[in-house]
């Protein structure tokens, strides 16, 4: 089985929004987020470290003693050796922060080398269900796999350690079935960079959330517009990018556009009438 290196491509930690509302084990709608531009974790190896070290990193047998659950795993080497470990970290909510692949191969704990594949698992007791669900390192292996050749060797990899594992190739992802997240982890969430909110209606949930998407998208759009024009046309995106800043700091605060988004419909809406 062929190894690959460790993708440099995609951040260690990331935040997955996920398309599912998520609660809190008492009811709450939670959102997390992190405004553009905002500074991120990444940007400091040491704290990434931290966080890494809150989050389980099983082996085999570690994995069979462990409790029910959903993870994430990988087959991977360390450097000057062929042989192949497995390891995987159970995904403790569906914003998926620190409980990544790329939070697995980068786990300084680990050593990784390269990296033989990876996916998805669900623990029940002693019986384990694997997938092959990862755009990092999987999906990189199995491209222009006409023969199952590639797969094969990684689901016979997998059960190596794991030999009445079953193999589902519906494509269906695990991950996406976790919908809570501990109130504690917000915590930890928080502490490292991330806002987050509760509410306690779906309604309220989503009229923040997608103010925070619209606000948040247009302070992207106009700092790219402004780093782009000549320096004697920036003053207009300028104030445009302020006004979009200030409109995200009043929301954070208040939780309260101040009739921005409202104002934004209205022009939508006159768009649509003129085609």
């Amino acid at each position: 089985m062929q190894g690959v290196e460790r993708s440099k491509e995609h951040p260690i930690i990331m935040l997955n929004p996920g398309e599912e509302p998520v609660k809190t084990p008492d009811g709450k709608f939670v959102f997390v987020g992190r405004v553009y531009g905002s500074k991120s974790i990444n940007e400091d190896p040491a704290k990434v470290q931290e966080l890494l070290s809150l989050f389980t990193r099983l082996d085999a047998s570690e994995l069979l003693e462990a409790k029910d659950g959903i993870y994430c795993w990988l087959l991977y080497s360390n450097e000057g050796s062929d042989k192949i470990n497995f390891v995987c970290t159970e995904v403790v909510s569906p914003f998926e922060i620190g409980t990544r692949h790329q939070s697995l191969a980068y786990n300084n704990r680990l050593g990784i080398d390269k990296i033989y594949g990876g996916g998805e698992l669900k623990k029940e007791g002693l019986t384990i269900v694997f997938n092959l669900i990862s755009g990092t390192y999987s999906k990189p292996k199995l491209r222009y796999n006409f023969n199952k050749s590639k797969t094969n060797a990684i689901i016979d990899g997998f059960k190596i350690f794991f030999p009445e594992a079953v193999y589902d190739n519906s494509m269906d992802s695990y991950i996406s079935k976790v919908n809570t997240v501990s109130n504690e982890l917000l915590e930890i969430y928080k502490k490292n960079g991330y806002i987050v909110r509760l509410f306690d209606t779906y309604n309220d949930f989503a009229n923040f959330s997608n103010s925070f998407g619209s606000i948040d998208f247009n302070i992207e759009y106009y700092k790219k517009k402004m780093d782009e024009a000549p320096e004697a046309d920036r003053t207009p995106m300028r104030k445009l990018y302020t006004g979009a800043l200030e409109t995200m700091i009043k929301l954070l605060e208040t939780g309260s556009t101040g009739g921005y988004r409202k104002r934004k419909v209205k022009k939508t809406r006159k768009v649509k009438q003129k085609l």
